[in-house]
């Protein structure tokens, strides 16, 4: 489980929601509830935006995908990575603190990870590939 915890800090609000949502798809509120060692009361806050779940949840959560759905998991960290990886691009034209060449790098940056969206995520983190 330490693997797959690596760098879950790093995942978002929108996206720890996400992979709840995702979670929730194949668990009831209580089973969900129970693996995660919270209340079915907290997996609701989590699903409404209302509370966001701390890393130790978040990994929790990994764990428990990697029985329920591992690559799906790892397909919504990657896109909601590319669309911030986009949204900084994109501002970081509008405002002219990169060259152009730099455009060119992080827009290829964008590419490889939207790239490895498409690939069935051959090359996901190694934190999402940990063994169970």
């Amino acid at each position: 489980m330490e693997d797959r915890c690596q760098g879950v800090s790093l995942i978002g609000p929108k996206t720890r929601r996400r992979i709840i949502e995702q979670l929730s798809l194949s668990l009831s509120y209580r089973q969900l509830a129970s693996s995660l060692g919270v209340t079915p009361s907290a997996i609701h806050k989590y699903l409404t935006g209302r509370s966001t779940p701390r890393d130790e949840i978040m990994c929790r959560a990994i764990d428990l995908a990697g029985d329920l759905g591992l690559a799906e998991i790892g397909e919504i960290i990657m896109e909601d990575l590319a669309k911030e990886l986009e949204a900084l691009l994109e501002k970081l034209v509008k405002s002219d603190l990169v060259a152009p060449s730099h455009v060119i790098g992080l827009s290829d940056v964008v590419g490889r990870v939207k790239l490895a969206m498409v690939a069935g995520m051959r090359a996901r983190p190694a934190w999402l590939r940990g063994s169970r």
